[in-house]
């Protein structure tokens, strides 16, 4: 045997020898493939599934506070409202910047606080004195309704004992404006300090539409909260 022959025989085995060191490529089982082909629809359905209800809780969550808003804004309009007191009119009853609970269904009564667009054009809060068709009077510091005295309890013990002259002036609706009642659908309303406050004295009686409100309550400061 030559080299040649030798040469080409040991070529041979090494070539047979890388051949059979490679290993063939496995087959993928069918039943595989639509295994892994499932899982994906799967995931991409739930992913689906996922993103769908996302979306229908952020419209249920959107719909949700827009139906609140409105809610709020319906109740603010026909049944209360928080409401700010600006002023001195209502010492010590009221003090500047209190908030204040306002309800608009209440039925109106004598000696309510009512929050009123007065005869100034002006947002305040008075105290209903004179309901309508009755007549109105003070005499010594005494309020006659009809020719029948009506305890003021609201008025303040410390300022009738420390003021030297009368809380609220003699006077009748006849002084005032040459009318012997309250006519029908307006009010007869004062301040609660009765020596600053500008109220029907001045500009006359309020009409029952220019009343906004009742005031229930103060609601802050929350050290002075109280129902009225």
């Amino acid at each position: 045997m030559t080299k040649k022959d030798v040469k080409k025989k040991t070529d041979t085995s090494k070539k047979y020898s890388k051949s059979s060191s490679i290993k063939p490529k496995a087959k993928r089982n069918p039943q595989q493939r639509k295994a892994k082909l499932s899982d994906k629809r799967r995931k991409k359905k739930q992913t689906k599934k996922l993103k769908k209800r996302l979306v229908n809780k952020l419209v249920e969550l959107g719909l949700t506070l827009a139906i609140c808003i409105l809610l709020l804004i319906l109740m603010n309009l026909f049944v209360f409202s928080i409401s700010k007191f600006e002023g001195y009119s209502m010492v010590p009853t009221l003090s500047d910047q209190d908030r204040l609970f306002v309800s608009k269904l209440s039925k109106i009564k004598r000696f309510d606080l009512v929050y009123i667009k007065d005869g100034n054009n002006e947002v305040s809060v008075r105290r209903i004195i004179g309901l309508p068709n009755e007549q109105v009077a003070y005499r010594d510091d005494e309020l006659y309704i009809n020719n029948e005295l009506k305890a003021e309890r609201f008025l303040s013990k410390r300022i009738r004992e420390e003021s030297e002259e009368p809380i609220t002036e003699n006077f009748d609706l006849y002084d005032l404006f040459q009318k012997d009642m309250v006519p029908p659908n307006k009010y007869f309303v004062l301040g609660d300090n009765r020596e600053y406050a500008t109220d029907s004295r001045e500009y006359g009686f309020v009409d029952e539409k220019a009343i906004i409100g009742i005031v229930k309550a103060k609601v802050f400061p929350f050290y002075d909260m109280r129902q009225f």
